[in-house]
């Protein structure tokens, strides 16, 4: 008996504990009132910038100054693009995803999802059509193309001027009332009443010079065709390339237009069964303008002259190797030497140099001293990997158009800054292991600073 008073006795004192000191409400969450919120983290006095983030950010919509005083807004987070007025208005009252300016034609070409319409400044009217895609060339052709892989003409007004022609890229004219067009795997000439009037080409330049078309058959053979697509005169040449030309002799600069022309000679390339193809100019009637004799010949077009870059040495065989190996890199050896010639194979540079390079400043960016080099290198389409050649530890100057020095060649890199006119500021240069650079101005005076007049 005595025994259960002591447990009743305990059992009293526990109840009595818990109900003085209530230990369950340590561990019950009291309901927050309806406005409350987790305050946010202390904001970072000096954060660290994260390079991630910052590519992620969407770019600012910004406006672009047209040649005739008009301006295109430009949203690019949401694909957005605005004709805008010289008080910079939406006078269209339209958003497009892409807006072209044509400046021989004076019209803004203004692409959406699925519509195109053009603007015509001159005539202050937006004209809608119903095509994908219209585009204009210098000719003054007017082209169109639909979903369908349908391609035509449009006249003045923009409605279709000719039957549509399937095809599998856009027309091009090459001279006027002249179009070339790709369809099972070759071209055709095609006049503006959308006759097919030469076909079945393997090429054909995108242009004319003193109204006749370079051509290639697909037996690989040149000739020059008329413009109504009469063959005029096969070219014995393997190979033949030409330099962007428009209507007639000359270009709008005033440039005179050539050909470029190779042909297997007897001579067989260094260890190699290929033979070795020597290069020449041609004028307008595919005539030569001196005997073939240079390994490499390209355009240097500048100044209202034509002048070509030419090349002797072995970069033929250069190529040869390099097409005909495959998992091991070939060893090549010897070099090239640059120079620059007129069209009548006059010498402007001598043939020193291990590189040249030409901008619209009246001076040549030149190298020596480089070596050739195998590199492993990857097909921007195909990501196919393949070996090619470099020339490495060029020592770069300038020198004038006569060829005169500006800069002597002692600089592992050279570049311009131009001044607001277009104009060289001053140039920049870096030796070899040296981080500081030297700065000259335009006629090679060396500078303590550089100063550019904006």
């Amino acid at each position: 008996m005595f025994e259960y008073l002591i447990i009743g006795l305990v059992l009293i004192k526990i109840l009595g504990w818990l109900w003085i000191k209530k230990p369950w409400q340590r561990y019950t969450v009291k309901p927050q009132p309806e406005h409350f919120f987790t305050p946010p983290p202390p904001r970072q006095t000096n954060p660290i910038p994260d390079e991630e983030a910052k590519k992620d950010e969407p770019f600012p919509p910004y406006t672009q100054l047209q040649p005739n005083g008009f301006y295109i807004y430009i949203d690019m987070e949401n694909g957005i693009r605005r004709l805008l007025d010289a008080d910079e208005k939406n006078f269209l009252k339209r958003d497009f995803r892409t807006i072209e300016y044509v400046g021989y034609a004076n019209v803004y070409i203004c692409r959406g999802p699925d519509f195109c319409a053009v603007y015509d400044v001159a005539q202050n009217q937006l004209i809608e059509t119903p095509f994908e895609d219209v585009r204009i060339d210098v000719f003054g052709h007017k082209m169109y193309s639909s979903n369908n892989q349908q391609f035509g003409l449009l006249n003045e007004n923009y409605q279709p001027s000719i039957k549509p022609k399937p095809a599998s890229q856009f027309l091009t004219g090459v001279a006027p009332g002249v179009l070339k067009y790709y369809q099972h795997d070759c071209w055709y000439l095609m006049n503006n009443q959308g006759e097919t009037i030469l076909g079945r080409m393997l090429w054909i330049a995108p242009g004319a010079l003193n109204n006749k078309i370079l051509v290639r058959f697909l037996d690989l053979s040149f000739a020059l065709a008329a413009l109504d697509g009469t063959i005029l005169k096969r070219l014995p040449y393997e190979e033949m390339f030409i330099n962007i030309p428009l209507a007639g002799n000359a270009g709008p600069d005033g440039i005179p237009r050539y050909y470029i022309a190779g042909f297997e000679t007897a001579e067989r390339l260094p260890h190699h069964t290929k033979r070795k193809k020597a290069y020449t100019v041609l004028n307008s009637d595919a005539e030569q303008m001196f005997t073939p004799c240079y390994d490499y010949l390209t355009y240097f077009n500048f100044d209202g002259t034509a002048i070509f870059m030419a090349g002797i040495g072995d970069m033929q065989l250069w190529s040869s190797l390099l097409e005909e190996s495959s998992d091991e890199p070939p060893r090549i050896e010897g070099s090239m030497r640059y120079g620059v010639i007129d069209a009548h194979n006059n010498i402007i540079l001598p043939f020193i140099y291990s590189t040249i390079e030409r901008t619209n400043q009246p001076f040549y960016k030149v190298g020596q001293h480089g070596q050739v080099v195998v590199v492993e290198t990857t097909d921007e389409y195909d990501d196919e990997k393949f070996w090619d050649w470099e020339i490495h530890g060029i020592q770069y100057g300038i020198v004038s158009l006569e060829g005169n020095p500006i800069i002597p060649l002692s600089f592992a890199a050279i570049h311009y800054t131009p001044n607001k006119d277009g104009s060289v500021a001053y140039f920049t240069a870096l030796r070899e292991g040296d981080d500081t650079p030297a700065y000259f101005d335009a006629e090679g005076n060396a500078l303590d600073a550089p100063v550019r007049i904006v």
